[in-house]
């Protein structure tokens, strides 16, 4: 009897993808499948089998597309997919190139189409379900004059499951078949298909899968779901639509994100190098400018799934109260950088912020909104679009912003029962911060005009000089209580 059925469909959390196949293999966890044959038991069906299962067949490409923008699930494999790559472009070429593959001894086109080649050329896509089965005598609704003799209904939760690997392979597939379709032709070509049933692991085993490129950290992290947290606290911020979870996603990389944040993490680098010193000497953050950004992700990590296992917040659930504060400041100092220094600089005399080195060497040409305002480069967190309280009259680098809002760490404090962050009593952040920065502006300038933004940024004496600074402006605070007009 013929079973008449749609090549997919979604049951409330899972896609169901059905590809014929001439050819498939299906085999055991060895581990498991001998501690079952070595107690006697009969070699096990795939139905019964409750542990991982590895399908692996030969379908044909056209199989794959199942209609325009239907995808199976992709959220587990830990890069997003740029297909414009020129490694994207060689899979293409490979899949539709009928070119003869080799000469003959007089020099002429002989053996087969080089996309004949395409199943061992390429290492194929690898997904995982959680249910296999394997039908019999199968039509596709519309297809109707087709019978397949055997089928593969593939279960796939939408999100634990799908795509872990060959996404860029997946991709390019749906994208020239759809094209070879519009010239009512096929591609005349197969893939290697990998169906991974009942894994443990779906997160280990997509990065250990990903080995053509190494995977970039975050992407990883991601997968796990260790920046959860993170997309909690942000969920209320301007560049929040902007962030780059995955490899290859457009945005600000999730990276810079906990690099700048981890400047104000106490857990990670406390104020002072001892209390108890009658003058205390602060503590240049571990994540200052050029710090690895693998080890400050390692110690965010840590830190989470710590949080996780010992039932507690996390330093990051407990930094909430400041987390907007402290990228409205980077955004004020870049906007506004000009102004401070108008305003603080040089005696508070004749200060031309236009004038000085840095800018001038930095200057691109200016481009206007329709309202004829001039700019030359938008906020790092803002929304990403071009509007009035987006763009910046100058380029202002990352290396000149990071250590004078880096500075402010040290007029933060913590509950003493709660633990959550705060801005020391008396501090108005906002109505202050022009005030404070005004404190290292002039010298930051010239700073960053004799050695360049970067090397500023990592330089000990300038975290030494802006911490210094800002230590001393907390202690005229706490004896006085308020802050100083």
């Amino acid at each position: 009897m013929v079973q008449n059925l749609k090549r997919y469909e979604k049951v409330q959390n899972t896609f169901i993808l059905r590809v014929p196949t001439k050819q498939i293999t299906v085999m055991y966890d060895p581990h498991r499948l001998e501690e079952h044959l070595s107690s006697g038991k009969d070699f096990p069906s795939p139905d019964s089998w409750e542990h991982t299962l590895l399908y692996t067949a030969f379908i044909s490409v056209n199989d794959l597309f199942v209609g325009k923008d239907v995808l199976m699930p992709m959220g587990k494999n830990p890069r997003n997919q740029n297909t414009k790559s020129s490694v994207s472009n060689n899979i293409a070429s490979s899949l539709i190139n009928e070119e003869l593959d080799s000469l003959d001894e007089n020099q002429q086109p002989a053996g087969y189409p080089t996309n004949e080649s395409f199943y061992i050329n390429n290492r194929g896509i690898a997904v995982v379900a959680h249910r296999v089965n394997q039908l019999k005598n199968v039509s596709f609704v519309g297809e109707d004059t087709i019978t397949y003799p055997e089928v593969l209904e593939i279960h796939m939760d939408e999100k634990e499951g799908g795509n872990i690997d060959g996404g860029h392979t997946y991709k390019i597939i749906l994208e020239q078949v759809q094209k070879m379709a519009k010239k009512e032709k096929k591609v005349n070509a197969f893939v290697r298909l990998e169906i991974n049933v009942n894994l443990r692991d779906v997160t280990t085993f997509a990065a250990a899968r990903n080995t053509n490129a190494a995977v970039k950290e975050a992407s990883i992290m991601n997968s796990r779901g260790e920046f959860d947290t993170l997309k909690i606290l942000l969920a209320d911020l301007p560049f929040y639509e902007r962030i780059a979870y995955r490899q290859n996603d457009k945005g600000i990389p999730i990276e810079n994100i906990v690099e700048y944040i981890e400047l104000f993490n106490q857990k990670k680098s406390p104020l002072y190098e001892s209390e108890e010193m009658m003058i205390p000497t602060p503590v240049i953050p571990k994540q200052k400018w050029g710090a690895s950004k693998k080890e400050i992700l390692k110690f965010y990590s840590e830190e989470i799934n710590s949080a996780i296992v010992e039932e507690r917040l996390s330093e990051y659930d407990l930094m909430e109260p400041i987390i907007k504060d402290i990228f409205w400041l980077y955004t004020e100092i870049e906007r506004n950088l000009h102004n401070i220094y108008n305003k603080h600089a040089n005696g508070k005399r004749n200060a031309n912020f236009a004038a000085l080195a840095y800018v001038t060497r930095n200057e691109t040409k200016e481009k206007s909104l329709a309202s004829g305002k001039k700019y030359r480069q938008i906020t790092t967190y803002g929304d990403g679009e071009i509007k009035d309280e987006n763009v910046m009259p100058y380029v202002i680098d990352k290396g000149l912003v990071i250590p004078i809002a880096g500075m402010f760490r040290m007029l933060l404090d913590k509950d003493k029962e709660t633990g959550y962050y705060h801005w020391i009593k008396g501090l108005d952040i906002k109505q202050h911060a022009g005030l404070i920065i005004g404190f290292v502006i002039e010298e930051a300038m010239k700073s960053v005009a004799e050695e360049g933004p970067d090397n500023y940024a990592k330089d000990r004496m300038t975290w030494k000089n802006n911490l210094l600074t800002m230590s001393q402006y907390r202690m005229r605070l706490s004896t006085k209580g308020v802050v100083p007009s």
